[in-house]
């Protein structure tokens, strides 16, 4: 059984460019030449009631489909590190359903930024971490539309507090695309979840979440692995149905309704052989509105 990171969706020589470098260099030159941009823009929430924890300037289920990232809450910047372990129990095919298992880990630390690595520094402790497995079908309905269903539930943890809470979601996920030009495509993308989470000792805070993605893909000349890599650029909006709260240093109370996100990503039609796991995406995307603006790496889009 092969194990695979899901990763919770050209360069231009004329020739085709074959790229080719072990594991660990590369994943280290992605992560860490992604990583290096971070440094979240400033909330701009204004003062009402002040959080009195750590514990409240955490959204359990915004940190555990985040991604890896930072994000700025107040004045405290929380970065996210995201592992995105699943494993494919049955592939698609272009007429036959599939069925994936993913196993999202997420881990997050106050008031560090992943570029302090460059100088050595490390985080003195993990603040939070959540694991949020589930399962994800996809069904082909035409030749060019797919729908996902899927459900997650799982736990997380504040390590400074030890208090945790349950975090949940399930839902569709629709993709539907069309050529456009010589060899691009237009796809729009949808998802719509009922999710939530329940703190220990604090009332259920159910959420419904709708989101819509334009998407533009474009395969290059160059190659990784035999592989055509192809540019992708997303425009998502995200909108919270009963608003999601999101505290900050200055405001307990704060809550957002919607997001948008502008990202870009490099992918491959079939995923890439790791040693410990597969790869068909890898993005970086920018995320604002609510007050909450954070930059995230991300392994596959919303839909």
């Amino acid at each position: 059984m092969r194990r695979l990171i899901e990763p919770a969706e050209r360069v231009l020589p004329s020739a085709c460019v074959e790229l080719r470098a072990p594991t660990s260099k590369l994943l280290l030159t992605l992560l860490l030449g992604t990583v290096c941009l971070v440094d979240a823009p400033a909330a701009l929430a204004q003062t009402t009631r002040e959080a009195s924890s750590e514990e409240q300037l955490i959204n359990w289920y915004y940190s555990a489909v985040f991604g890896t990232g930072v994000y700025k809450s107040g004045d405290r910047v929380v970065s996210v590190l995201q592992v995105p372990f699943g494993h494919e129990l049955k592939a698609p095919t272009e007429q036959e359903w599939g069925l994936k298992l993913v196993v999202p880990v997420s881990f997050g630390f106050y008031d560090f930024k992943f570029d302090q690595l460059l100088d050595g520094t490390t985080p003195n402790s993990v603040g939070t971490a959540s694991i949020f497995p589930g399962i994800e079908a996809q069904i082909p309905v035409t030749d060019n539309w797919r729908v996902k269903p899927y459900a997650n539930v799982g736990w997380g943890w504040d390590l400074s507090t030890g208090s945790g809470a349950l975090i949940y979601a399930g839902g569709v996920k629709s993709l539907v695309w069309m050529p456009i030009g010589t060899n691009s495509q237009l796809s729009l993308g949808n998802q719509l979840t009922l999710s939530g989470y329940s703190p220990e000792g604090a009332a259920n805070q159910p959420l419904g979440v709708f989101v819509a993605g334009l998407n533009l893909e474009t395969p290059t000349e160059v190659t990784v692995s035999g592989r055509p890599i192809i540019v992708g650029s997303h425009l998502i909006y995200y909108y919270f149905f009963n608003r999601l709260r999101f505290p900050t240093n200055n405001d307990v109370q704060n809550k957002i309704s919607e997001q948008g996100e502008i990202a870009f990503s490099l992918s491959v039609k079939k995923a890439l052989d790791f040693e410990l796991f597969d790869l068909d995406r890898i993005g970086l995307g920018y995320q604002f509105g609510g007050g909450i603006q954070g930059i995230r790496l991300f392994f596959s889009l919303p839909y």
